[in-house]
């Protein structure tokens, strides 16, 4: 039990009886459909509340025992992803996915090989923080990045901000009807570009599936039941009689995409899975910004700068973006 004054903690619980109250705690999150990544938190709560535990820092003895035993259990799926997610684009002929990272405050956001190695995760609160496109990207190696020539480096980080601050956006709608839904269309059409052996058509299908479902997000707030079709022309007429501002026609032509791909995947190419997926999240990103269950959080760009940095004998462009509070 805790001691009177709570700042010494102790348990006179044996291993058995420390077992079982765990599993317990286990068993009711999962009877709650609570996801198991995060879990030990959740658990190190409901523990503390359990034996009369209250201010219990999360480096005592007690604590680190309690995450031991979620860890023991479920290893790395306990890990959180706080990504707003994922997004791809072609360099070389080759697709290169890359994390969209959460961040708060206002960044920098550069593409610099000869700093890549450097730690610029810390928050600052007077002056932006650093964001290297060239540590987001998966599984590219030294030498790669090496080879890179100027324009290459000015593509990636282009195509780097057109996709976070859009994929900010989406990831700032509250729990609307068919936006989590949107959301996970928009992973798999990712991770259908990025699989061993790519599926482009499902990946243009489900960019396409993403834009229906802001779409019918945006007509379902206006109190108005979305029609059950996959034309996307038609179901932007609707939400445009309603209130959205008006999507290039060029851009939802670009998007829609039949049935007949998810079958077939050779009937799309790399080319047009990456550049439809691109045009979705800019258009699920303008939805977004519309919808009314919003998180208060604003992501932007601010304009462009060329920074000196330390121990680099060049001075590197970069695009300043910045996340407040409305």
């Amino acid at each position: 039990m805790a001691t009177p004054n709570n700042t010494q903690f102790s348990l006179s619980l044996s291993d058995e009886d420390f077992n079982r109250i765990l599993e317990e705690i286990d068993g009711h999150l999962t009877s709650q459909g609570r996801k198991i990544p995060g879990r030990e938190l959740l658990g190190w709560g409901l523990f503390c509340i359990r034996q009369g535990l209250s201010d219990i820092p999360m480096s005592h003895p007690i604590s680190q025992k309690v995450m031991t035993w979620f860890k023991a259990r479920y290893g790395d799926r306990l890990n959180l992803d706080l990504d707003f997610g994922h997004s791809v684009l072609l360099l070389r002929g080759d697709i290169l996915c890359f994390r969209c990272p959460r961040f708060y405050g206002r960044a920098y956001v550069l593409c610099c090989a000869e700093i890549m190695h450097r730690d610029f995760s810390e928050i600052t609160v007077r002056r932006p923080t650093l964001m290297n496109v060239l540590t987001l990207i998966r599984g590219i190696t030294q030498n790669y990045f090496g080879s890179l020539t100027h324009a290459e480096r000015n593509f990636l980080l282009e195509s780097f901000t057109r996709s976070e601050i859009p994929v900010a956006r989406i990831n700032d709608v509250d729990t609307s009807e068919f936006v989590p839904e949107a959301r996970a269309d928009m992973r798999m059409a990712v991770e259908q570009m990025t699989l061993p052996n790519p599926q482009f058509g499902p990946s243009k299908w489900a960019s396409s599936q993403a834009v229906e479902k802001f779409l019918k997000a945006y007509i379902s707030q206006k109190g108005t039941k979305p029609e059950p079709i996959h034309a996307l022309s038609k179901l932007a007429a609707t939400a445009e009689s309603l209130g959205l501002r008006t999507i290039p026609k060029d851009s939802l032509e670009q998007v829609q995409c039949p049935a007949s791909p998810r079958y077939q995947s050779s009937l799309v190419t790399r080319e047009e899975a990456v550049s439809v997926h691109q045009a979705a999240i800019a258009i699920c990103a303008e939805i977004a910004t519309q919808l009314a269950e919003q998180s208060g959080w604003e992501t932007n760009e601010h304009g462009r700068a060329v920074l000196p940095l330390e121990g680099i004998e060049h001075e590197v462009p970069a695009i300043l973006i910045s996340r407040t509070k409305q």
